[in-house]
């Protein structure tokens, strides 16, 4: 028979930084983007023993917010910083991106791939 493997998700992500998290409606994968979100939040916090030069910054982007807006990955992401008050240039977001110094999760995707249908 076919083996089930039980993943953190937390671990998961960074040891693969790719993921796709699949399930119903109802099924709790907003909850668990907001969940690996503040997780990550915490480690990144300052004075904190985890943090380091590695350490991800999340960035949760609701995708429904920017549906309908013909708006880019990049546009949400600088909505997200201005919407909370956070002083970054353009220069910088953009080498914090390319490095991969963010962990982007995009929270319904599947509903905004529908709405295009």
């Amino acid at each position: 028979g076919k083996k089930e493997k039980v993943l953190d998700p937390g671990r998961s992500l960074l040891q693969s930084r790719h993921m796709v998290i699949l399930g119903g409606f109802g099924s709790g994968k907003t909850t668990l983007l907001k969940h690996l979100t503040l997780k990550f939040c915490r480690i990144y916090a300052p004075g904190q023993p985890q943090r380091n030069a590695d350490t991800l910054i999340p960035i949760l982007l609701f995708l429904r917010e920017f549906s309908g807006m013909n708006c880019s990955l990049r546009s949400a992401i600088d909505n997200v910083f201005k919407a909370y008050g956070l002083p970054v240039t353009n220069k910088i977001l953009e080498t914090d991106l390319v490095s991969g110094k963010y962990l982007l999760l995009l929270d319904g995707f599947d509903e905004s791939i529908s709405r295009e249908r």
